[in-house]
């Protein structure tokens, strides 16, 4: 192959990721919410809990917690997620794990399950072990969260597909 072709199929191959990579870009765009708390000690056992309404705008969301200071043995952490007026028996009960040699996961207690990955939602493939993917509408929702001892990070983000 000449030094013109592999310069010429150079930049076409060039040219169609930079084009394959703006269209996913503008395909999914998210709308984050955050919420954070908690508290941890090495001498004390500290606990609490928290109310917060969300909205939710898209059938498309996922949950993601992270924490950096927790202690595998006694730390605990849980999510119950109602409706809109947060009574009665919770959609969804989300309980983390703690392990020492990873990051902690997000783990199903009851409720509704996963939603199933479909052709507009293919960044799930990259989906992490502190993520989940509710099977639930849009809507508003109250959350309830409880802990002891870890200080903790929630983040809420909902997926828009432009041009499916």
């Amino acid at each position: 192959m000449s030094k013109s072709k592999l310069a010429a199929s150079t930049i076409f191959i060039s040219s169609f990721l930079l084009v394959a990579a703006t269209l996913l870009l503008l395909m999914y765009t998210t709308k984050t919410i955050e919420l954070e708390g908690g508290s941890y000690s090495f001498l004390v056992s500290k606990d609490g809990w928290k109310v917060e309404r969300i909205r939710v705008d898209s059938e498309d969301w996922f949950i993601t917690f992270d924490s950096k200071m927790y202690r595998c043995g006694d730390s605990q952490f849980l999510i119950e997620v109602y409706g809109q007026n947060g009574d009665g028996n919770p959609l969804l009960v989300l309980e983390a794990s703690f392990h020492e040699a990873s990051k902690p996961s997000l783990e199903r207690v009851s409720g509704v399950g996963e939603k199933t990955p479909r052709i507009q939602n293919l960044w799930r493939l990259f989906q992490k072990d502190n993520q989940y993917y509710p099977d639930l509408p849009s809507g508003e929702y109250v959350i309830k969260i409880y802990w002891k001892n870890v200080k903790w990070h929630l983040t809420i983000e909902e997926i828009h597909c432009k041009l499916a």
